[in-house]
């Protein structure tokens, strides 16, 4: 769980974002989430989500960088689900 953790954290934290650049591009946008969708994207991740998602990942295909496959997930869904749950609830909070 510790690499699956660190994998996450590295893939998610930014590093040399240049501000100006990001400034620019985000004044072209002028779409803006409803606070309803807002509440909904950064909600909590419920464990049928998580095993939603798991049925829906591509066959033979690997999601992440330790080479299990889709079927691999999907098989252990009703054990993996609930770990996952926590990890990504983890994530969201850190």
């Amino acid at each position: 769980m510790d690499e699956a953790r660190a994998f996450y954290v590295e893939l998610y934290t930014s590093q040399g974002i240049q501000g100006d650049c990001v400034e620019e591009i985000m004044a072209g946008i002028s779409n803006q989430l409803s606070k309803e969708d807002r509440d909904f994207c950064e909600g909590q991740l419920g464990i049928t989500e998580a095993q939603e998602a798991i049925v829906q990942l591509n066959k033979n295909k690997s999601p992440g960088s330790d080479g299990l496959t889709a079927e691999f997930f999907q098989f252990f869904t009703p054990s993996l689900s609930p770990m996952l749950h926590r990890l990504f609830e983890t994530m969201r909070k850190e």
